[in-house]
């Protein structure tokens, strides 16, 4: 769950269906975004959620509503500078967009308004630009994942030169409606291990997240519930099934490759396959309850900003209690480490020392429980980050924000333990 995690990155993955902001905008000469930026920056969470549907209104709270600009002040430092509106029409949508300089980033805010005037989307968008892709050595097509009614696009990476069929990975997201390159800010995990992976050999699939493709109330429309299984796992399990279909890939060489919560996920995905795969990697995989995690992560971004731990305590009490309680009860009940100790397939964990989301008492838990399986394999990366990156120092929020190439030692761990050795 981003809530979870990236709490930066709050206010661009939240899908904020509101009404009457035309109306208003006529009745006061104010312009309808400039209204809702005030409302932004003052915290009124109130005046926010008071503009959202009730889909919205089911799914949040106030107190989330008014904490996003103090998570984008917490990533970027205080506003230097806002730029002019700029607007685009996109069929039935307007769009106005302006750029933020922060101290130490600078971010596009977008919001996304339909036929009637209504807030349709609400994005905070990274402005800094992302290093192109290195596709040197691999070849990729466009395909589609699959489940029941959801459609989810997707990418096969597959290496330049290969003779008969090549192992394969399917990726499986983190928290939040994650594209299938798993883009934050300028950084995207997914797609530049695909790239390595297929230069080595190694064939991939990664599909963009049911939470990206249907947002707000179309993803509860398709999905007909709110939990693990409808946000991750049943995407994750078509996706493994259509890897096995596909004439590049071997079919006794396919591997579910998870990042964070989808790490968490991934001995699940391997149970409620109808063939298992041939091994699991969890990469930064959380082994504690979400609410234990989630209150170490608001104290440790607390300290960096010189507030009181108890603050930090009342907002992860608030961003649980703002959650759907079927999500909550099926987080409470699901036991990573158990899911993954009555497994008989290999399994590697992978977790990088920099990592302040997912840390050493994850990777404690996970070596604890499956260190006496001969086919459970531990790689302790000594300065790598949440997004597998080396980082001089303990990562902070703000880290995010700047690209840092993916580290090496990262897919060599992955490319070992596929090959077997």
């Amino acid at each position: 769950m981003r809530r979870k995690g990236f709490l930066w990155l709050l206010a661009a993955l939240l899908w904020l269906p509101a009404a009457g902001l035309r109306a208003q905008e006529a009745a006061s000469g104010e312009r309808r975004s400039d209204r809702l930026f005030r409302w932004l920056q003052q915290g009124r969470g109130d005046s926010l959620y008071a503009a959202a549907d009730s889909t919205l209104r089911a799914r949040t709270a106030p107190v989330l509503l008014g904490a996003m600009y103090r998570q984008l002040e917490a990533v970027g430092g205080s506003l230097r500078q806002a730029g002019p509106w700029s607007v685009q029409t996109a069929g039935a949508l307007t769009v106005e967009e302006r750029r933020l300089d922060f101290e130490r980033t600078a971010l596009t805010l977008r919001f996304v308004y339909d036929a009637a005037g209504r807030l349709a989307g609400f994005f905070a968008l990274p402005a800094a630009s992302v290093a192109p892709a290195d596709t040197a050595g691999c070849v990729e097509r466009d395909t589609v994942v699959v489940c029941g009614r959801v459609r989810l696009p997707a990418t096969l990476c597959l290496p330049a030169r290969r003779t008969g069929r090549v192992p394969l990975v399917v990726f499986v997201h983190g928290s939040g409606p994650n594209d299938r390159d798993e883009t934050l800010g300028p950084n995207k995990l997914f797609r530049d291990m695909a790239h390595a992976l297929a230069r080595a050999g190694v064939a991939s699939l990664r599909y963009d997240k049911r939470t990206y493709v249907y947002r707000g109330a179309r993803f509860v429309e398709v999905s007909g519930r709110t939990d693990y299984d409808t946000e991750t796992v049943d995407d994750a399990v078509a996706a493994l099934a259509l890897a096995r279909t596909l004439p590049e890939a071997a079919p006794d060489s396919l591997y579910v490759v998870g990042h964070s919560l989808g790490a968490a996920l991934a001995p699940r995905v391997a149970a409620c396959a109808a063939v298992p795969p041939a091994g699991i990697v969890l990469l930064a995989a959380p082994a504690r309850p979400f609410e234990e995690s989630l209150g170490e992560q608001l104290r440790y971004i607390a300290r960096l900003q010189g507030t009181e731990p108890s603050r930090a305590d009342s907002t992860a009490r608030s961003m649980t209690a703002a959650l759907p309680p079927e999500y909550v009860a099926m987080a409470r009940r699901y036991d990573a480490v158990a899911t993954a100790r009555a497994l008989s397939l290999p399994i590697l964990v992978v977790q990088g020392s920099h990592d302040y989301q997912v840390t050493a008492a994850d990777f404690g838990r996970w070596w604890t429980a499956l260190r006496d399986r001969p086919a459970v394999r531990f790689a302790w990366l000594p300065g790598l980050d949440h997004l597998m990156r080396p980082l001089p120092a303990m990562a902070r929020p703000d880290d995010y924000a700047r690209y840092v190439a993916l580290s090496p030692d990262a897919v060599q761990a992955v490319l070992r333990f596929v090959r077997g050795r």
